[in-house]
């Protein structure tokens, strides 16, 4: 027995040195966009969809900015991928957004609530309605043409992280669990029973 709570206490301590993969994060944005797309202007319902890797986050000054594999807009039954460079970005002050093309403020939408102060940009977050900051500028290139987005309303933001892997504390605790539930069903005394003949 005592050298199976060795062994166990060994694999404990070794899963909690461990750090935990990265795991595959969406990010959406809905709301009213208003803009043009080639040009032509529109007053929609958009839902955006950016998809990334928890490992990716960098910090930038005080906000924290993941580089995007893919991020498309669901408009009016239509998908438009976006194929300029995209970053998910939030601040500590609740504000979360889009930034395109290059990584210098120069094009991007956000939107902010009370709801995402401190939010690490790497966590769940449950649909949550954003007032969009009323200086958007967002210029960007897409699969249908060039878009520029002048406002946005209605907003709401949610994030989904996906396939994620438990912890390592959480991986320490399921071990020590079963070692622990083995040992007791090990140690159960049993009856004999004996028929009188």
């Amino acid at each position: 027995m005592k050298r199976f709570l060795a062994v166990l206490a060994a694999s404990a301590a070794a899963m909690i040195s461990v750090s935990a993969d990265a795991a595959p994060i969406t990010y959406t944005f809905t709301g009213n966009f208003l803009g043009t797309l080639n040009g032509n202007p529109f007053d929609v319902f958009a839902e955006f969809t950016g998809l990334g890797n928890t490992d990716d986050v960098q910090t930038n000054g005080f906000s924290n900015y993941l580089q995007l594999n893919s991020l498309t807009a669901l408009s009016g039954g239509v998908t438009y991928t976006i194929t300029d460079p995209t970053w998910f970005y939030i601040n500590p002050f609740g504000y979360a957004g889009l930034e395109f093309g290059a990584f210098d403020d120069s094009s991007y939408f956000s939107g902010q609530s009370d709801s995402l102060l401190g939010y690490d940009g790497i966590s769940n977050v449950g649909v949550t309605p954003i007032d969009y900051f009323s200086g958007i500028n967002a210029p960007f290139s897409t699969d249908m043409g060039p878009v520029v987005i002048t406002g946005a309303s209605n907003g709401t933001f949610s994030a989904a992280v996906s396939g994620a892997v438990p912890e390592p504390a959480t991986w320490a605790m399921m071990i020590a669990g079963f070692g622990m539930t083995g040992a007791a069903l090990r140690r159960r005394q049993t009856v004999k029973v004996s028929f009188a003949g």
